[in-house]
């Protein structure tokens, strides 16, 4: 307790200060969203009722991460093996560069999203991509996989293995770009 606080004053317990932030991320979750089907909303309430505490902070607050402007250490093992995980981005249209690259954990799905000004190279030596008949390239198939721990799709496979890792289900893995079509995939 706060010894100097006035008598009239509330003095909330610290679980009790993130209340309005979770109760804001429950309103837009997709829990609670009309035209959910009746299949959809009970498989929804029964994840939730089976979740750890831990993984139910991300399903009401998403985390997003940009990959565009990773730190120098982030996702690199240090000399004791441990990872550092990039800070976090706030959950806004403001925070989405057309030209970046970011990572969405909702604790379900991770999911990879390509801004629309992305550079066509740089996303081909990130990603690995099916390719037609005729040779040109349709969709993205997966993250290309490097030897060297500091290159960005290195860096990203680390993100995405340090996610999956403590969580009791699989997290899919999904691509949303909006360069030229919308391709999304599930992986």
């Amino acid at each position: 307790c706060a010894s100097a606080t006035s008598a009239g004053q509330l003095i909330l317990p610290e679980p009790l200060k993130l209340l309005p932030l979770c109760t804001l991320g429950l309103i837009k979750n997709s829990l609670l969203l009309d035209g959910l089907s009746a299949d959809e909303r009970s498989f929804l309430f029964s994840y939730v009722t089976s979740m750890p505490v831990y993984v139910s902070m991300s399903f009401i607050c998403p985390r997003l991460f940009s990959l565009g402007d990773l730190p120098n250490e982030a996702l690199i093992p240090d000399h004791e093996g441990r990872i550092l995980l990039p800070p976090t981005s706030t959950l806004s249209s403001q925070s989405i560069n057309p030209a970046g690259l970011y990572l969405l954990d909702d604790s379900r799905f991770l999911i990879i999203y390509i801004g629309e000004e992305c550079q066509r190279p740089v996303l081909e030596e990130i990603f690995e991509f099916a390719k037609s008949n005729d040779g040109r390239l349709q969709g993205i198939t997966g993250v290309r996989r490097y030897d060297d721990p500091t290159h960005l799709s290195s860096r990203i496979l680390t993100l995405i293995s340090q996610l999956r890792k403590n969580r009791p289900n699989f997290l899919g893995l999904q691509f949303i770009s909006r360069q030229g079509q919308t391709a999304a995939r599930s992986y």
